[in-house]
């Protein structure tokens, strides 16, 4: 018997894919590895913690290496990644203002 995805499991994976094709350079920029970014679930889990607390990391990254400007970027790639239609994992970097911040940008126009 043969393992079939669904269409939902395969819609979002196609979604995650047109998302890193958009931001992979920003995503870069901004400093973070691409084995985090590599699946969703990894990015997930860096967005709640600021690194992998529930997956290996063998780089051992967490958000608290970032300077100002690759903070800023990051920030502006969880907006882009909540207007593509991605949920909240439940952020938890950066503190409840800039989190609030992100999430009033994420729900304006464009």
């Amino acid at each position: 018997m043969g393992f079939r995805r669904s269409k939902q499991t395969a819609l979002e994976a196609r979604n995650w894919r047109r998302f890193l094709e958009a931001n992979r350079e920003s995503l870069d920029q901004a400093g973070i590895p691409g084995t985090i970014y590599e699946f969703r679930e990894r990015f997930d889990d860096l967005l709640m913690h600021g690194c992998l607390d529930h997956h290996p990391d063998a780089t051992r990254f967490t958000t608290d290496e970032l300077d100002e400007r690759q903070r800023a970027l990051l920030i502006e790639i969880i907006v882009r990644y909540l207007r593509a239609g991605f949920g909240n994992p439940g952020l938890g970097i950066f503190g409840s203002d800039i989190h609030n911040q992100i999430l009033r940008r994420a729900a304006g126009p464009g």
